[in-house]
C-alpha cells in the first residue's frame, strides 16, 4: 500500500510540474511581450532576465513544498520541462498575440489618460500663473 500511494504521489507531482511548466511558458510569454514594447538598457535588462529566472524558481520550490515536502526528483525538471514544450508548441503563439493586443490597448488607454492629465495640468498653471 505504501509503495502505491508514494508512486501516486510522484504521479501527481509530475502532472503538476507539467502544469507548472506551462503556467511559467505563460509568464515568459508575457514577460517577451513587455521586454519587446519596452526599451531597457543592458543592464536593466540582465537584470529583468535574473528576476525572472529568480521567479520561475520560486514558483517550482513552492508548488514542490506545497504537493511533496520539497523533494527535488528528475521527473521535477522532465516535468517542468515537458510542459514548457506542450505549452509553446500547442498555444505560445495564440497567447503572444492575445498579450500584445493587451499591452497594446493598455498602452494606448494609458496615453490618452496621460494626455489628459497634462492638458488639466497645463490649464491648472494657466490659471494659477494668471492668478499671479
Amino acid at each position: 500500500m505504501r509503495i502505491i500511494s508514494f508512486s501516486y504521489l510522484q504521479f501527481f507531482t509530475f502532472l503538476n510540474m507539467i502544469l507548472v511548466g506551462g503556467i511559467i511558458g505563460l509568464i515568459f510569454d508575457f514577460y517577451r511581450v513587455l521586454k519587446r514594447k519596452m526599451i531597457f538598457s543592458v543592464y536593466l535588462s540582465n537584470l529583468f532576465d535574473f528576476l525572472i529566472f529568480l521567479i520561475f524558481t520560486f514558483i517550482v520550490f513552492v508548488r514542490l513544498i506545497q504537493l511533496n515536502g520539497g523533494q527535488v526528483r528528475w521527473y521535477i525538471f522532465l516535468g517542468v520541462i515537458v510542459g514548457n514544450i506542450i505549452y509553446y508548441f500547442s498555444i505560445s503563439k495564440i497567447a503572444v498575440k492575445n498579450i500584445m493586443i493587451m499591452t497594446d490597448s493598455s498602452l494606448k488607454v494609458y496615453y490618452k489618460i496621460k494626455k489628459i492629465f497634462l492638458k488639466i495640468l497645463g490649464y491648472v498653471k494657466l490659471i494659477i500663473t494668471k492668478l499671479k
